[in-house]
């Protein structure tokens, strides 16, 4: 294992890009890359059954996204924080064409063919490196399936980051997206 850090907090999406760049220097096209945020809202054991979709379903599936969601009754989420995923998550499969549940989830798990051609396209600092990687996927026709994962939420007093400055962020960063998206499409027609 080796642990790698910038020099300053550079953002989330900033140390993606560094991780992702590091991990595709030795993967081969059999492997994956996964993604877990280390702020214990969520837990590692759930990366055997990202595994276990991939084993199943083979090479129909190019990524996978975990899915918060399925028990939100027993999840303590604040409306605020449900509506704010959910508007997102739609607009994002609204301009992708993906059908995905929480495209803001952080726990998600990419084979690396689709990573390599992903990580170039990935700009993002921070928070809104999610919608970027939901887009690239789009771009890139992958597949997604979803997990659903355990969540244990963490409150703004236990250090919780994401605001509403992040939503605006990744509003524009999804509709920039789209717009990419659509002349790259446009761009491959014969």
């Amino acid at each position: 294992m080796t642990l790698v850090r910038h020099e300053h907090n550079r953002g989330k999406g900033a140390a993606l890009r560094t991780a992702f760049a590091i991990a595709l220097d030795t993967a081969t096209d059999e492997d994956l890359v996964g993604i877990q945020d280390a702020d214990l809202e969520y837990a590692p054991e759930d990366l055997r059954r990202f595994v276990d979709v991939f084993e199943a379903e083979g090479d129909d599936v190019d990524a996978i996204f975990g899915n918060r969601w399925k028990d939100t009754a027993k999840t303590p989420i604040s409306w605020i924080h449900r509506f704010g995923n959910r508007t997102l998550t739609e607009l994002s499969n609204l301009t992708t064409g993906l059908r995905l549940t929480d495209m803001e989830c952080c726990f998600k798990v990419f084979r690396t063919p689709l990573l390599r051609k992903m990580l170039p396209e990935l700009s993002e600092s921070r928070f809104a490196i999610e919608p970027q990687l939901a887009a690239a996927v789009a771009r890139h026709r992958g597949n997604v399936a979803e997990v659903d994962i355990a969540y244990e939420p963490r409150s703004f007093a236990e250090g919780k980051k994401i605001g509403l400055g992040d939503l605006f962020s990744a509003v524009i960063t999804i509709l920039r997206e789209w717009r990419c998206t659509r002349r790259t499409l446009r761009g491959s027609r014969p």
